[in-house]
């Protein structure tokens, strides 16, 4: 996701104000609460397929890394327990519907 980059490139570049004022190290954390958990979450509920190997490999890393954010805290935030939430709930509905285990006798 190249687009933190310019945003910390913007902090950097403005020499008016302070680049370790606590609203300025908090904005990539806050655009990832409130911008992108929930397209992520969007693109579960409609477009995951989680029997997908590759697109779930895709959306693995792409949660595993929201924890490299500086002051990106995953336990307490709301927007990724409902991605979470979804993520559960896409795979259970998967297991549920996709997979089927056909009962045999045993004659």
């Amino acid at each position: 996701m190249p687009w933190y980059t310019d945003c910390i490139r913007a902090i950097q570049e403005n020499g008016d104000v302070d680049p370790k004022h606590e609203i300025l190290t908090g904005i990539i954390p806050s655009i990832i609460e409130k911008v992108v958990l929930p397209y992520l979450t969007d693109v579960v509920n409609v477009e995951w397929e989680p029997m997908s190997l590759k697109q779930s490999k895709r959306l693995g890393a792409v949660l595993s890394g929201l924890s490299d954010y500086p002051k990106m805290n995953v336990d307490e935030s709301k927007s990724f327990a409902i991605l979470a939430s979804a993520v559960k709930a896409k795979i259970t509905s998967a297991i549920d519907d996709d997979l089927f285990v056909p009962i045999y006798s045993k004659q």
